[in-house]
Formats: structure tokens, sequence, C-alpha cells
């Protein structure tokens, strides 16, 4: 029972060492424009630095492509 728990493991290893993960990142590159349609009004005469906002991106947004 041992020999075949041990046997299963290092197969597992052996192929998970044979195919490794792609890495993916889910972060756009600096610089990327995107279109915004903001939820709430922000004017001049009573916005701030640093005042919060609530925003949506109408269209989808794809990366890598």
């Amino acid at each position: 029972m041992k020999g075949s728990v041990f046997f299963g493991v290092a197969v597992f290893l052996l192929l998970t060492a044979a195919f490794p993960a792609q890495y993916h990142s889910n972060q756009l590159l600096l610089g990327t424009q995107l279109h915004l349609v903001l939820l709430n009004g922000l004017t001049t005469p009573v916005a701030r630095d640093a005042d919060p906002f609530a925003a949506v991106v109408p269209e989808p947004v794809y990366l890598g492509g």
C-alpha cells in the first residue's frame, strides 16, 4: 500500500514538473487607456484631490491581444 502511494505521488510530481503552469497577470499595462462612465457627478467647485468617485467600464477589456 505504501509503495503504491509513493509511486502515485512520484508520478504526480513528475507530471506537474513536466507541464509548468503559465503565469497569467490580470493587470493592465501602464498607460493603457480605458473609457469610463461616471456614476456620480464631479464638478470643480466641490471636487478635491483624492475625492472618491464611482465609475463603470462600459465595454469589454481584453488582455494580451
